[in-house]
């Protein structure tokens, strides 16, 4: 199978960008609620604001592609002079090999292209996530933030990082 990395314009691509958001809306509950929480700071509460944060200026989109179906959607937004924040949404049941695979790959370009660190938040209760974050060659970097709540209780997000 072939796997490539190709960026996605919100635009021309729109029904891409309505597959993924589908994804979000796939998830189980406690899941779409944390994507609810990151959406605060996004603002992503409905399909048209999801559509519209992919249109800001410093945020590219790159789709992950097996035999040219989507099947993951990195969103990438420049926090400042060498830093990017990565955001993933895939199918259930990604090839979880392809969607490291496709990780690695953008993250050494992202670096080979000017950034010096490439990070995310991760919520302390994604294990799936943390694992995926590791096997890119992300590490946690000591930073917490409590945001939101889950079940009475505050979420813990974990700031995953890879530095050059």
């Amino acid at each position: 199978m072939s796997y490539e990395l190709r960026t996605l314009d919100p635009t021309k691509d729109e029904a891409m960008f309505q597959t993924a958001y589908e994804w979000i809306m796939a998830q189980p509950d406690w899941f779409q609620y944390l994507e609810g929480v990151v959406a605060t700071v996004n603002n992503c509460y409905s399909y048209t604001d999801y559509l519209i944060a992919a249109k800001r200026p410093k945020e590219v989109n790159i789709g992950l592609f097996r035999n040219f179906t989507l099947v993951a959607l990195f969103t990438v937004q420049k926090e400042d002079h060498n830093s990017v924040q990565v955001h993933v949404g895939a199918e259930k049941d990604v090839d979880q090999l392809a969607l490291v695979a496709g990780a690695i790959r953008l993250r050494e370009w992202l670096f080979a292209n000017g950034a010096r660190e490439v990070f995310g938040w991760l919520a302390s209760v994604n294990r799936p996530m943390k694992r995926f974050a590791e096997e890119a060659g992300f590490s946690y970097c000591g930073v917490r933030v409590y945001k939101g709540s889950l079940n009475d209780h505050p979420i813990c997000w974990l700031r995953y990082q890879a530095v050059k």
